[in-house]
């Protein structure tokens, strides 16, 4: 019998479909997270999005990660990478003064 998952991030279901291998990774990083290892969780989260860099959850979860850390400065780089993913996906500038 397989142990019973944990609940992923609390605002994945807000960003549509997570293919399963991302969705393993996201609640693996939540695991690493209760556990008190920030380092494995950012590591999983940075994992979960280079396995579906067009998947929006895992930047929004590194972001959020960094926040709570007080890691301002990590947080901002994170939202920079997140809005060119956006951008490449939505076809719009990822400059966000030009939107």
């Amino acid at each position: 019998m397989k142990a019973p998952r944990l609940p992923v991030f609390e605002t994945r279901d807000g960003f549509g479909p997570v293919p399963p291998h991302v969705d393993d990774r996201l609640s693996w990083a939540l695991e690493a997270r209760l556990d008190g290892n920030d380092a494995e969780c950012e590591r999983l989260l940075w994992e979960a999005h280079r396995l579906g860099p067009t998947v929006p959850a895992p930047l929004f979860e590194l972001t959020r990660f960094h926040l709570r850390r007080g890691a301002l400065a990590e947080a901002e780089r994170v939202s920079h990478v997140a809005l060119a993913a956006a951008a490449r996906t939505g076809g719009f500038a990822p400059d966000w003064r030009r939107l």
